[in-house]
């Protein structure tokens, strides 16, 4: 984690390491409303993590602990096949629905997460190669992801 000050980037922290896997996103979580009155010097307390074993990792920044572990793959990997990558990844607050976690892998599949338990809402699957961007409408009534293949998929 890094603090720009006028002038200059200060260093604040590292996170814990991952040996098994590489870091490849990140998704930052702004503080709820009640924390954003308390007194703090992070304006980001947590940061949504994906990997290049295709697990997505909740860590609370301050302390340096991973407090949720999802697994995106659903079958056990054989040898020979390639690894899951999460190449992106976008959490979303829409206050009367809730919050969601978007992240799209190397294969084309754009997962929606409840980012509080770490379950799977939904999955698209109508790109063909790695999704490496997904963004919002400023209404956040659409998503749209892209990315290796050149399509876009609008959902």
């Amino acid at each position: 984690m890094v603090k720009a000050k006028k002038r200059s980037l200060d260093l604040v922290r590292a996170t814990v390491r991952v040996a098994e896997a590489r870091c490849l996103s990140l998704a930052a979580e702004e503080p709820a409303a009640n924390q954003k009155e308390q007194e703090t010097n992070d304006p980001i307390v947590n940061v949504w993590a994906g990997y290049s074993d295709g697990s997505i990792r909740k860590w609370d920044l301050t302390a340096g602990e991973c407090l949720l572990h999802i697994q995106t793959s659903e079958k056990k990997r054989q040898i020979g096949e390639p690894d899951t990558l999460i190449w992106s990844l976008k959490l979303i607050n829409i206050s009367s629905e809730g919050d969601f976690l978007f992240a799209g892998n190397s294969f084309g599949v754009l997962s929606v997460w409840d980012p509080v338990h770490g379950t799977l809402i939904k999955q698209f699957k109508q790109l063909e190669a790695d999704i490496t961007s997904i963004e919002f409408n400023s209404k956040f009534n659409a998503v749209y992801a892209t990315g290796v293949d050149s399509r876009i998929l609008t959902v």
